[in-house]
């Protein structure tokens, strides 16, 4: 999948069965992908965040000097929010919200008395693979406690309602919901705990450019959970040290430069910061790399303009731009004094931040290799997948 500020473009697959699946397979791959597409045109490679991508990635980087492995920051998140799910408080809270709607779910006389006062809503349960769903569940209970407190004070309620050896549960899922034992706190805890971490993981796991918010963010997470009053500070401390953990591992200077050069973060003055300063200038040295001096000086000049505001790209019309384009369209319509920096800022900022598109693209190849049709060879799936794919991008385009 090859991502670009107008979306993602299906590029290739390959037909891995049987094969080596080392780092070295990998970088074949990738190679072969970045030479096709033009080794100019690629900022940079994003996979999968298992020990082989990673060395397949540094790979990339000692051949491809322009081009930088990027950790699936997704993947990274979602990581997250399982070893913040392992913190024994969250841990029983999620065992208890999940024991419940399993209760009331898989019971179809407790359904039928819940259904009644959601108007049919479902209980949301959570994935095996995709920890943000966890707390998903207890958001949407949350959102329904009305409904199943009414559902255990209903006249409709009763023991009968399951058979003999369910009844102890039943007793223990009314205690649950009446919130006997604060159960409900609990879940307001952990929802404000990850709520900013969910909201980053579902603008990241889009397919639009967003490379250049993850830094930010990720800044204003940990902002906001060293003051979140609902935690202890042994809780928060202890959050704090697992979202830097990842963080550290996810940031790349690609995340400094887009940050750097996101023009909806200017006021907050980004370039006085060490890291995306450091960042910015490791990915600008990347294509300045064999420039002659006169274009490094230039260079160094658009970059002076930009820090200090001079253009016009500094009006008023240009900055409320700024809150309703995308960053690469706004440095395309806002930045043409900008003559060397343009063209590389707007490759960069229409980055995304994650493999996303080709996870949806599993679902693709599913759909069209069903059992009916499971005699299909790579080489013809691989047509009907492009096919498909590209062709939907036709039509948002």
């Amino acid at each position: 999948m090859v991502s670009f500020p107008t979306g993602v473009l299906f590029w290739k697959s390959h037909c891995m069965s049987g094969k080596e699946k080392g780092a070295a397979a990998y970088f074949y791959i990738l190679s072969e992908s970045i030479r096709e597409v033009g080794e100019k045109s690629v900022v940079g490679v994003i996979m999968d965040n298992a020990a082989v991508c990673a060395r397949a990635g540094r790979l990339v980087e000692d051949t491809f000097p322009l081009t930088f492995h990027v950790p699936y920051v997704a993947h990274c998140l979602d990581l997250m929010l399982h070893d913040i799910g392992k913190i024994e408080w969250v841990a029983e809270t999620v065992t208890k919200a999940n024991d419940m709607v399993k209760f009331v779910m898989n019971h179809q006389r407790v359904r039928d008395v819940y259904y009644i006062h959601t108007g049919g809503r479902q209980l949301l349960r959570p994935a095996a693979t995709r920890f943000a769903t966890n707390f998903h569940m207890l958001d949407r209970l949350k959102k329904r406690r009305k409904a199943l407190v009414a559902m255990v004070t209903d006249d409709m309620w009763t023991a009968t309602l399951v058979p003999h050896a369910q009844r102890s549960t039943l007793h223990e899922m009314e205690d649950i919901i009446l919130d006997a034992a604060g159960f409900l706190d609990l879940v307001n805890k952990a929802i404000n705990a990850v709520y900013d971490i969910v909201l980053l993981l579902k603008l990241v796991d889009g397919n639009g450019p967003t490379i250049s918010k993850v830094y930010a963010k990720m800044d204003r997470i940990v902002e906001r959970l060293q003051v979140n009053k609902d935690l202890t500070v042994d809780q928060r401390d202890e959050i704090e040290v697992m979202v830097m953990r990842k963080w550290n591992a996810m940031t790349t200077p690609l995340h400094c430069a887009a940050l750097f050069l996101d023009p909806e973060y200017r006021s907050s003055e980004p370039h006085k910061d060490a890291e995306i300063q450091n960042g910015f200038y490791t990915w600008v040295y990347t294509w300045l790399k064999g420039a002659s001096q006169e274009v490094c000086n230039q260079v160094e000049y658009e970059v002076d303009c930009w820090v200090q505001n001079i253009g016009k790209f500094s009006s008023h019309v240009a900055m409320d731009a700024a809150r309703k384009q995308n960053p690469a369209a706004w440095w395309k319509c806002w930045c043409n004094e900008l003559q060397h920096l343009q063209p590389h800022a707007i490759r960069l900022l229409g980055q995304g931040s994650s493999a996303s598109g080709c996870e949806r693209n599993w679902s693709l190849f599913a759909a069209i290799h069903t059992k009916e049709r499971n005699g299909l060879a790579p080489k013809t799936m691989h047509k009907l997948v492009y096919s498909k794919w590209n062709m939907r991008l036709l039509d948002m385009l």
